[in-house]
């Protein structure tokens, strides 16, 4: 399958924005989903662009786009609102 790291990619990305709905308790599923997929292009973008640590003809990538995703998520959850 020629597009196989892309779908694992989006597939990481939407599995980690649902897991935090899942364990945060609330059910903003749109909110994490925005979080997580801006989170997954700027570690796509730090790894291939800037750090240059990877290629979109690897796999490589993909692991910086889930630690980018998780990495927002996280920060996402430590300064939203908690009333």
């Amino acid at each position: 399958m020629q597009y196989l790291d892309w779908i694992v990619a989006i597939g990481l990305t939407v599995a980690l924005a649902v897991g935090v709905d899942m364990a945060s308790g609330r059910r903003g599923i749109i909110k994490h989903l925005l979080v997580s997929a801006s989170g997954a292009v700027a570690g796509a973008f730090l790894g291939v662009r800037v750090f240059q640590t990877a290629t979109f003809n690897g796999w490589a990538w993909v692991g910086w786009t889930a630690m980018g995703a998780a990495l927002a998520l996280a920060v996402f959850l430590l300064t939203r609102s908690k009333r």
